[in-house]
């Protein structure tokens, strides 16, 4: 968990390290989570016989921005209490998950990997190490992070899905930049970040993530969990979508957040097969004694490659903004998402759920299940609702940093208005201040004919 309490992996992490003595490849089960020798990034995972990893260099914050500030935006002490914020009206709009290729590749729409209903339990997973993706779309797409969402939303649009207004909509952003500012109303001691921002539209605003690095060594961080040899042992890829990279699959949606429109990108980590989709699952343990590959047989049969209208989707391979595109995957329903952790059994004690809560309320998550472990040897899942009653409490002190962040974004729409589509601006949080600065590009965050949409 990170200083500002979001899960750094919000983000793309590494699944089971490679055993003693392995070189580390592009190809197997560690497809897009290390970083492959003789392409670009350094060697292997430290330890286990690798060289050790060098320091992956980083950015500065305050790289290609004038040095004067703006404007400071105050934190709100607290906003007037009224009504809850409610967020609502989700809608899906597109979903892409990051593939192998020569070129950035995406499969449109793509897929969550699938959760395997019934586990072995006990058993028994590696610790996390080596090379990670920190912000899978900066990384693979440098020029314009943003951009796949809208390749992939293009592309939903072409096969008959239902259009996007954009010219209605107040802010496109990454789930990550809403928690990064969350964490800033509400925590005294925030982490620093940056955010880019643009007026694309007479009030749209991008919001672009924007990391030090956008990959990462897990030995860094002074840490190795489980969490990702958990997942991927948990899960299994999605029928049509074996070229997809482990921990790569986005989803964008759309939800009004009390009368302020926002489209929303997040990663997913898995999702129910549909057929389990509306069944019952609850704790799993070590006394099960189903087989998992049985189960998730049946579940796969009922999985296809689909359209928007449930048709199979031909298998076309695009060029476009210089993504390849391929068209594979399944449109997953918002109500099968799942959110995946792993915790020990001493952290369960004392789950901190203030903490999850808002990345789960605002990427619309519906399900978690926690893997629950003693040093690696995970003994059975919990498995947690958004609406459940366990979490009504959380919901209800949520509500104090939902409303100051829907101020906030308020604040940063009408000052990014204030100053037109021709400033180019960034938020800057550094020592608990956030301010407004320019940046020295004049750059667009997005090419022109995509810009275009925004136009009233």
């Amino acid at each position: 968990m990170a200083p500002d309490g979001s899960d750094w992996r919000d983000r793309s992490t590494p699944s089971t390290p490679p055993g003693r003595g392995q070189p580390v490849l592009s190809r197997g089960p560690f497809r897009g989570r290390f970083y492959p020798r003789g392409r670009s990034g350094p060697p292997g995972p430290r330890g286990h016989g690798h060289p050790s990893v060098p320091r992956i260099p980083g950015k500065n914050i305050l790289e290609g921005l004038y040095p004067s500030t703006i404007q400071v935006i105050e934190k709100p002490a607290e906003v007037p209490a009224g009504d809850d914020i409610v967020i609502g009206d989700v809608q899906y709009i597109t979903s892409y998950s990051w593939a192998e290729g020569d070129e950035p590749t995406i499969l449109v729409p793509g897929s969550p990997r699938l959760w395997k209903n019934d586990l072995p339990f006990p058993f028994r997973a590696p610790r996390d190490s080596g090379i990670v993706f920190v912000y899978q779309n900066g990384h693979r797409c440098p020029s314009y992070p943003l951009l796949p969402l809208f390749v992939a939303a293009d592309t939903m649009e072409s096969d008959g899905h239902s259009p996007t207004t954009w010219s209605s909509v107040d802010i496109v952003t990454d789930r990550n930049n809403l928690r990064k500012l969350w964490s800033f109303v509400e925590n005294p001691e925030p982490s620093d970040f940056r955010i880019d921002l643009e007026l694309v539209g007479p009030w749209t605003v991008l919001m672009q993530r924007w990391e030090e690095r956008t990959a990462e060594e897990v030995e860094m961080r002074g840490f190795g969990g489980y969490g990702d040899s958990f997942e991927q042992t948990c899960t299994t890829t999605a029928p049509g979508c074996e070229r997809g990279i482990f921990a790569g699959h986005h989803r964008v949606i759309s939800y009004d957040m009390s009368g302020l429109k926002l489209v929303v990108r997040c990663e997913v980590d898995a999702c129910f097969a549909p057929e389990e989709a509306s069944a019952e699952v609850g704790d799993q343990s070590q006394n099960n004694a189903s087989s998992p590959d049985d189960d998730l047989t049946n579940a796969l049969k009922s999985l296809s490659i689909s359209s928007s209208s449930n048709t199979p989707a031909s298998a076309t391979t695009l060029q476009k903004q210089g993504l390849t595109v391929v068209k594979a995957g399944s449109i997953i329903p918002q109500s099968s998402l799942i959110k995946v952790k792993s915790r020990s059994e001493q952290s369960m004690t004392s789950l901190r759920w203030y903490e999850i809560y808002p990345q789960l309320l605002l990427g619309q998550t519906f399900h978690s299940m926690i893997g629950v472990h003693r040093s690696g040897e995970f003994s059975k899942v919990r498995h947690v609702e958004l609406d459940s009653p366990e979490l009504e409490d959380v919901a209800r002190s949520a509500q104090s940093g939902l409303r100051k962040l829907r101020w906030l974004l308020e604040e940063i729409q009408h000052a990014a208005m204030e100053r037109g589509q021709d400033a180019k601006l960034s938020l800057v949080c550094r020592q608990g201040m956030l301010v407004l600065m320019k940046r020295t590009s004049s750059a667009s965050l997005l090419p022109v004919d995509v810009l275009k949409r925004f136009e009233v």
